[in-house]
């Protein structure tokens, strides 16, 4: 992903009388396909144009578009005396309200601003004297949001986790709202006769741009929820409520379906203005198709679609030490033995027909060419996702830190020149994969990599310095010994690594429809021009092949029968002794469906002990795959093992895992 990616999202769970469990690190990372496989036939159309498979959705590939359906609708939650809300949907009632005072929102900020309550309301039974009104359309109880937390149109793979990872909240509508845009819009708060209402009034969302919603949300100190939609132009985000991080459950459903919430259960609707790219089934495809020659593979579709991110790589497969990754092979779900990157460019429409020109896509027109962003995601294969300072500001953001010196790498800091007082100007930057990407690509030794250095501003930006750019800071010496310190060596060395590469262009187009000849044209541009391109880059050590190969006959799909049925799987799992008495959970899964939910642990000893849930939506939701890990502290003395499950939003059900304790 080119724009970094922000907070990592927590999971919340409900913590027992007598055991804790701390989560410490929920990521979609890696997972090992395994169990039994059948052969399936399959009649979507695959073609070749030049070097370049056009691949028909069939349904599984592409996932229909399920758009906001609240324009002119009402939503009530009415709390219940067990606890949670009796919900219900109906036509909007046309009224005058009073607006009240209006929240100074600054154009594009995501800053929440705290309302103190004149009386106390309460939320899932608790009473509260204040709330967080967040400009993307919603509103935490009792605590602000966390920091970072956000609604972004670029990274809708995060909405989930970016409301349930916090306190509390209300979501009227998430989405990237903009309501400090336009003079006669905004967001405002009215506080009368125990009841606070918050209006969204005329307020752009950044997609469609400009368009106007308004929708307000009213709570009073009973706790009954009454959100009304009238005009809506926005088609996407979420609608819903949680009780914050300390929830049992969560459910992810159509809102206006929902009848009854739980005490401790999180509901949301999820909704989508784009159809949802399935990078397993479309690689499965693929390959059905292709020789299994391919390291990577590079997708355009010739519409927008709904990713965990605008443009995204994924590794599903690493036998290389010292890169801050597991060893695995988890190339098998995606019908290969080779894989191992995906890169997804979405819309062939956000690059320029010149692939050597800056895209077209605002999000990417600070990047120079699409064959720069084409080899920053490449790049991803081997810049390890967590590292601490200097390298990266985020731990988990994938990304040099903006004021790296990193010779004008592909995947972030710059080439900085002294421009007097301690400042620096920014002179090159997004230019090859510099010194540290090398030595990671297996391409040089350590003693080839200069010292360098990293400049500490205490307010880098979330995003890459650009050309002319001003910085100052003070300067860090860094050397290579300093990253291997965090990552360990590389193994193979730049004497035994791979330095040759086959990279295969995948075009994914609509049931029933044929490629535009320009959209193949501008693919077939890229390709031509990456391999020269990216030997360049590296260098002259290393060389990326951008054929498909000779033909073959089509071969039969296959996978595991239990995740082509939708139903999730534990692919492995371990259980090892930790610090003091905790013991840790570490287990990789896979659902082909998005929709895994919850992980069911319960506990073999001698004694009644309920099973214990924790709740993985906010990280799993809309994914197909992933990695938990967890701490558990306080078992049960003489406990045997651990017997796991885990369970999807339709009630389906893995496999259960007999795991013994560690010695």
């Amino acid at each position: 992903m080119l724009i970094p990616e922000g907070v990592q999202p927590n999971v919340g769970m409900k913590i027992s009388s007598h055991m804790k469990i701390r989560t410490t690190r929920l990521a979609v990372l890696f997972f090992v396909a395994m169990g039994l496989s059948v052969a399936l036939a399959s009649s979507v159309r695959a073609e070749r144009f030049g070097h370049v498979l056009v691949v028909e959705d069939d349904g599984r590939i592409l996932d229909a578009a399920n758009p906001l359906p609240l324009e002119n609708r009402r939503l009530v939650f009415r709390p219940r005396a067990s606890g949670g809300y009796v919900a219900e949907e109906s036509a909007a009632r046309r009224r005058n309200r009073t607006l009240g005072t209006a929240l100074g929102f600054s154009p594009g900020e995501a800053a929440p601003i705290r309302v103190d309550l004149k009386r106390p309301i309460r939320f899932y039974g608790r009473s509260h004297d204040s709330i967080w009104v967040h400009p993307h359309g919603a509103i935490a109880f009792g605590a602000n949001w966390q920091v970072g937390s956000a609604a972004r149109a670029n990274a809708p793979g995060n909405l989930l986790a970016a409301v349930m990872s916090g306190p509390p909240v209300m979501a009227g509508l998430w989405n990237e709202l903009l309501p400090g845009r336009a003079n006669s819009s905004g967001v405002f708060v009215h506080q009368e006769k125990g009841r606070v209402a918050i209006s969204w009034l005329d307020v752009a969302s950044v997609r469609p741009a400009g368009a106007r919603n308004s929708f307000f949300m009213e709570i009073d100190r009973e706790g009954r929820i009454l959100v009304e939609y009238s005009a809506l132009a926005t088609r996407w985000g979420l609608v819903g409520l949680s009780p914050g991080a300390d929830r049992l459950s969560t459910r992810v459903e159509d809102i206006r379906e929902v009848r009854s919430i739980n005490a401790e259960e999180a509901v949301f609707g999820w909704y989508r203005d784009r159809p949802r790219l399935n990078s397993a089934a479309l690689s499965r495809r693929v390959h059905a198709e292709l020789p299994d020659r391919f390291e990577f593979l590079t997708v355009f579709t010739d519409q927008p679609v709904d990713a965990p991110h605008l443009v995204y790589a994924e590794t599903v497969a690493n036998q290389t030490s010292g890169l801050g990754q597991p060893i695995f092979n988890h190339s098998g779900i995606f019908g290969s033995a080779n894989l191992e990157h995906l890169i997804i460019m979405n819309d062939i429409g956000f690059w320029a027909d010149d692939p050597t020109a800056s895209p077209m896509h605002p999000a990417y027109n600070y990047a120079p060419s699409t064959l720069a962003v084409l080899a920053h995601e490449a790049g991803h294969r081997w810049v390890p996702r967590f590292l601490d300072e200097p390298f990266m500001q985020h731990a988990d953001s994938g990304h040099w830190s903006p004021g790296l010196a990193s010779t004008a790498s592909f995947l972030g800091g710059a080439v900085f020149e002294p421009a007097g007082d301690g400042a620096y100007r920014v002179a090159r930057t997004m230019e090859r994969f510099g010194y540290l990407d090398r030595y990671l690509m297996g391409l040089i030794e350590p003693e080839e990599v200069p010292p360098f250095f990293a400049l500490e501003t205490g307010d880098t930006p979330d995003r890459p310095y650009q050309i002319g750019e001003t910085v100052t800071g003070i300067r860090r010496e860094v050397v290579i010994e300093d990253l291997i310190q965090q990552l360990g060596e590389r193994y193979p060395d730049s004497n035994q690594s791979v330095k040759k590469f086959n990279m295969g262009f995948v075009l994914v187009v609509p049931s029933g429809s044929t490629p535009e000849a320009r959209d193949i044209y501008k693919i077939q541009s890229l390709r031509r021009a990456f391999a020269p391109f990216f030997r360049k880059a590296s260098g002259g050590r290393a060389r990326m092949a951008t054929g498909l190969g000779a033909r073959q006959p089509i071969r039969p799909l296959s996978g595991d029968i239990d995740l082509l049925a939708g139903r999730p799987k534990i692919l492995q799992a371990e259980v090892f002794p930790a610090e003091d008495t905790e013991t840790n959970l570490d287990l990789d899964w896979a659902d082909l469906d998005g929709n895994l939910t919850l992980l069911e642990i319960i506990i073999d000893h001698v004694g009644d002990t309920a099973p214990i849930r924790v709740d993985l939506a906010a990280g799993s939701y809309g994914r197909q795959r992933g990695s938990v890990q967890l701490s558990l502290a306080g078992l049960p003395p003489g406990a045997r093992g651990l017997e796991i499950l885990l369970i999807d939003s339709d009630g389906q059900t893995s496999s259960s895992l007999r795991l013994p304790m560690p010695l």
